[in-house]
């Protein structure tokens, strides 16, 4: 029974890791997308980690379907807590964009995390 028990958990745990991912990964493409991305960038090319209210002023401008809504109907993770993003300037009108969630144990840079770009880490 155990056996079984722990088979059908196992699932649900991939399940719903991949459908964060999906999420993930439209939140992240829709802002790669946005022309204004590089109003948060710093000039000295270190990453800037967006405050909540800029993420949820930044998510409300866009239709993200392949997420649960959770706060305000803006996109959230598996736990209903809000996406954390940064953005970094690589060139001229050039930036690279991180969208991440803490994952299951809330802790960012664990091995939990869901992070846009795939392969990333979470910034701490």
């Amino acid at each position: 029974m155990l056996g079984l028990f722990l088979a059908v958990y196992f699932s649900w745990n991939q399940a719903q890791k991949k459908n964060l991912l999906y999420c993930v990964s439209s939140v992240g493409e829709a802002i790669v997308e946005y022309s204004n991305i590089g109003k948060f960038a710093r000039d000295d090319g270190n990453w800037y980690a967006l405050y909540e209210k800029e993420v949820d002023n930044l998510l409300e401008s866009f239709s993200i379907p392949d997420c649960p809504e959770g706060f305000a109907g803006l996109p959230s993770d598996i736990r209903e807590k809000k996406y954390r993003m940064a953005v970094r300037k690589t060139g001229r009108l050039q930036y690279d964009v991180r969208v991440w969630s803490n994952g299951f144990d809330n802790i960012a840079g664990t091995h939990d995390d869901i992070v846009f770009p795939n392969g990333e880490k979470a910034l701490k």
